[in-house]
């Protein structure tokens, strides 16, 4: 069964999505599914250059005190079988094409503990996710080779299968992320708790089975 996650990595709910997700997995009892992160942009136009998530409210939505606007999200983190941590006073606005464009090379088995890496760094640091330095160290954590990393980041490499992934997931995904498609027979759209996502997945891997069988 492959699980194909469409998210952003600036996205607070896809980082609960993530979470939740794992944690109906641990109560799984078939096979293990191939996780997919796909790439979606929520604002294709934010700044290349890193500035304050909140300095970003307030000229781009005239919200004055936009701090109350994350209050429930940080609360659903911190409620997530994971107990995420957000902080949003930290947090910056910035383009992640390039932070996409390297999950997208990483290999299928360090794709979740780099996602894990961006999210920490831009939910909870307060690092650019759009800097390239900082990239190829969140690789480097990961597992890859930061050189290699950086090298990809640099030469532009990756950047037309970045883009044919944008558009496929843009054209799919008709709601907000994270989106969620399991075994390309059903989806979920939203950061569903483990319970329903588990739902999903005996309905896809039953499903699947039937299949095999007839």
């Amino acid at each position: 069964m492959r699980i194909d996650v469409y998210h952003d990595l600036v996205c607070p709910w896809c980082r609960i999505g993530k979470a939740n997700l794992a944690a109906a997995l641990e109560r799984w009892e078939g096979e293990a599914p191939t996780v997919v992160y796909r790439p979606f942009l929520l604002d294709p136009a934010a700044p290349e250059s890193a500035e304050p998530l909140l300095d970003w409210f307030r000229r781009t939505k005239g919200v004055a005190d936009p701090l109350p606007l994350f209050e429930r999200v940080a609360e659903a983190g911190a409620g997530a079988g994971a107990g995420l941590r957000f902080r949003f006073d930290r947090a910056l606005s910035v383009q992640t094409r390039d932070a996409h464009r390297l999950l997208l090379a990483a290999p299928p088995e360090i794709q979740p503990a780099l996602l894990d890496v961006l999210h920490r760094l831009h939910f909870e640091e307060g690092a650019s996710i759009g800097d390239p330095l900082v990239l190829a160290q969140a690789a480097a954590e990961a597992g890859m080779d930061r050189a290699e990393a950086l090298d990809l980041l640099e030469s532009g490499a990756g950047l037309l299968e970045l883009q044919a992934a944008l558009r496929e997931s843009h054209h799919l995904v008709q709601g907000g992320v994270p989106f969620f498609v399991f075994d390309g027979r059903y989806a979920l759209s939203g950061a569903q708790p483990p319970e329903v996502l588990l739902q999903a997945i005996t309905q896809a891997g039953t499903a699947a089975a039937a299949t095999s069988a007839s």
